[in-house]
């Protein structure tokens, strides 16, 4: 909140949240930020029901089920999807994707124990916390990870045509999950892509294959520091159990260059509370 108030940055402006993910590294903020009456009013959330359940009901007035809108582009489905217009000049679109496993050999943490939540595709559930936005304390494995999200957001001018187009992916997964409709992207390319380097030495062709469909004209990596310690001094180090080897291999390979120091003009990886400013 101080930095925000550094910036010059009224969080009571905050009209729309977008969760990825029910994990409490993406959400556990969030219940208290309501219950402290820190953003706008009236608020849209847009999430899935497990990050809903988390919330709390006493917010239930605030929270859109991102399912209703949820375009599917992986295997053994329509690919239907509805954008949502948060605002007279914003619209998201909620894409199904994945997260990566937090170990090797397939480990993956804080998903549901039940049946129906299990599986490369576990289902929304209840099964989490029942004391958020409370004082007392809860457990991070109790923050279930529900359906996870990317988003499509565009910008629109009075007409309704597309100022600018953004990416934003929080969780790194193997393609086909968290792809946009190739439609979409015909109409008009991604400007900026914000996509996820925690847990990406996980997986075999990330970012190389969402870069190669986004064509974005420019990349933004996120959700890459070590939130276990105090990520908001100088110099903050990656996340532990993430190594940014096969990271930068495949983004030499998608650029074409050889050298980590020349891919310097063709993404950042911004500090935490860094602001950055998009002209457009």
């Amino acid at each position: 909140m101080a930095s925000l108030k550094e910036h010059h940055i009224d969080p009571k402006k905050i009209e729309n949240v977008l969760v990825s993910h029910a994990h409490y590294d993406h959400l556990e903020d969030l219940p208290y930020l309501l219950a402290e009456n820190l953003l706008a009013k009236p608020l849209k959330i847009i999430a899935s029901s497990t990050a809903g359940s988390a919330i709390g009901k006493r917010f239930k007035d605030t929270f859109i089920n991102a399912d209703d809108y949820m375009y599917r582009q992986a295997p053994n489905n329509n690919g239907t999807g509805k954008w949502m217009d948060i605002s007279a000049h914003i619209r998201v679109l909620p894409i199904e994707a994945s997260h990566a496993p937090h170990f090797y050999f397939g480990i993956h943490l804080m998903r549901c124990k039940k049946k129906t939540c299990r599986g490369s595709r576990p289902a929304n559930c209840s099964d989490t916390l029942s004391n958020a936005g409370t004082n007392k304390r809860t457990r991070a494995l109790r923050w279930k990870e529900g359906t996870t999200y990317a988003y499509l957001v565009d910008i629109l001018d009075e007409n309704k045509n597309i100022t600018l187009r953004l990416f934003l992916q929080n969780s790194s997964c193997d393609p086909p999950f968290a792809f946009p409709p190739a439609e979409e992207l015909g109409k008009k390319p991604v400007d900026v892509a914000f996509l996820c380097a925690a847990s990406s030495n996980h997986l075999h062709n990330y970012p190389k294959a969402i870069l190669s469909l986004l064509k974005a004209s420019q990349t933004v990596l996120i959700h890459w520091e070590d939130f276990f310690k105090d990520m908001y001094k100088p110099n903050p180090k990656r996340v532990r159990g993430t190594s940014f080897t096969l990271l930068m291999k495949n983004l030499r390979s998608y650029y074409g260059v050889s050298r980590n120091s020349d891919l310097k003009y063709n993404f950042c990886m911004p500090e935490p509370l860094s602001l950055i400013n998009i002209r457009y």
